[in-house]
């Protein structure tokens, strides 16, 4: 990764062995490594391990006590989410007037942050950088040997931004004693040959590591297609803790009526109109077949659902060219995708924040028919409310699984 400027590597053990996994280590001057955080040293006791994490907390976040304090906000204030082209991008409204950096007083998030600008004035650009820490502790459980607690367990959660013209990198990792876990979503747009988007985890438990993943991709929707269970069990939860989960996984319209297309209903002239447009594909003139092509593309995912089973066996092999690669527009999942994705109930969620209604419609009723039940959802309100409406639904489905997990 590169980055100008330089920001300091955690140090403690597990936490070492995770940057090494990661590849956030490196030699050479112009390198970067992740920023700074609590140093904690290996021990055997489980109290003393417990004070130095939160003691290694405590010393990151006084390192900021220099810097100025600025005006309380919400997150997404400080850092916007956004997609486009299947890109995930930052925009930075707290520096709309310009690079700053200082604490931040988050209205929404309960820790300290802070935000900081590399700035290259020879070039006029600048890269920021934010980071927050937030530290929960929770009651000690009894030692055995002495019948006495523990002191309270601590938790140090550290999420972290890095962006700069052709780099952005979202990073969490969770650090109590005993477990380590980091999560990161890479992009590089260098123009080099490797797929731009990349999400890593990596968990070490105890001194141990327990789990190793990357999986790179083109785009976002493509990561989502192609590591459907990793996408939700990782990333949302990353991008929860920004409280924009929901704003910015929305899903492409043409992926989410492959998924639904057994709910969908055709007009009632669809048929007619379709069957007029493929008898034109095979027409003498040129400019008729083009101008056929031209409609079906402007009725779009209603042909494309109804032409995909339609029945060819009178087709002329310049209609099934046409028609082939009209749907091939429309089509981007496997089968097997495509039947994954429709048993995933957070992407089907998802689905319910489109501004189509008749998708909208589509999926709640796929919804009702996967989890069995009739699921209630107001699909008239404003995008705001349904978004806020889903995150609840959200919430409860996402309670109950976890409920009847832990209860396996």
């Amino acid at each position: 990764m590169l980055y100008n400027g330089r920001w300091m590597l955690r140090l403690t053990t597990k936490s070492l062995t995770i940057a090494v996994m990661l590849g956030l280590v490196w030699a050479g001057g112009g390198a970067a490594a992740p920023a700074s955080a609590p140093v904690t040293r290996p021990t055997t006791s489980p109290d003393s391990d417990t004070a130095q994490l939160i003691a290694g907390t405590q010393r990151a976040i006084a390192q900021w006590d220099a810097l100025p304090q600025l005006p309380a906000c919400p997150i997404n204030q400080v850092v916007r989410f956004g997609e486009v082209q299947g890109i995930l991008t930052a925009d930075w409204p707290i520096l709309h007037n310009g690079p700053l950096q200082g604490r931040v007083s988050l209205t929404d998030l309960p820790g300290h942050a802070c935000i900081k600008c590399i700035v290259s004035r020879r070039l006029g650009l600048f890269s920021p950088m934010f980071e927050y820490y937030e530290l929960s502790q929770s009651e000690g459980k009894p030692s055995a040997r002495e019948g006495k607690p523990f002191a309270p367990a601590a938790v140090c959660r550290h999420l972290q931004i890095v962006n700069n013209m052709t780099h952005l990198q979202v990073v969490q990792d969770i650090e109590s004693v005993d477990r380590f876990e980091a999560i990161s979503l890479i992009e590089t747009l260098d123009g080099s040959d490797s797929p731009p988007v990349t999400l890593r985890v990596q968990v070490i438990q105890g001194t141990q590591p327990e789990l190793s993943l990357a999986m790179s991709a083109a785009t976002l929707p493509d990561l989502r297609r192609e590591h459907p269970y990793e996408f939700e069990k990782y990333l949302r939860p990353l991008f929860r803790q920004f409280r924009q989960d929901e704003a910015i996984f929305a899903v492409e319209d043409k992926i989410a009526w492959q998924v639904m297309s057994d709910e969908w209903r055709p007009p009632p002239d669809l048929a007619a109109r379709l069957k007029s447009l493929v008898a034109q594909l095979n027409s003498n003139e040129f400019a008729q077949r083009q101008s056929a092509q031209e409609s079906l593309r402007r009725l779009g995912e209603p042909a494309a659902l109804m032409l995909r089973s339609a029945d060819r066996r009178d087709w002329t092999a310049e209609q099934n060219s046409r028609v082939n690669k009209f749907l091939g527009e429309f089509f981007p999942l496997t089968d097997d995708q495509a039947k994954k994705l429709g048993q995933d109930v957070n992407f089907l969620l998802d689905c319910l924040s489109s501004d189509d209604p008749a998708l909208r419609a589509a999926t709640l009723v796929h919804l009702d028919r996967l989890l069995g039940r009739k699921v209630e959802c107001n699909l008239g309100q404003s995008p705001a409310e349904r978004l806020a409406a889903i995150g609840e639904l959200r919430r409860q489905l996402n309670s109950q699984t976890t409920t009847r997990d832990s209860s396996k």
